[in-house]
């Protein structure tokens, strides 16, 4: 997880936090693009 985190800073990608009651209940990040293999094929 650290180095997702570290990634997303590197990358000054968005990083978002949902909290309740000050827990963490969810949490979602950018990515940079990677070429990869296509869904179906």
């Amino acid at each position: 997880m650290a180095a997702r985190i570290a990634e997303v800073q590197e990358l000054a990608l968005p990083w978002l936090v949902a909290e309740r009651g000050g827990c963490v209940v969810g949490y979602a990040y950018a990515r940079g693009f990677e070429v990869g293999f296509e869904f179906g094929q």
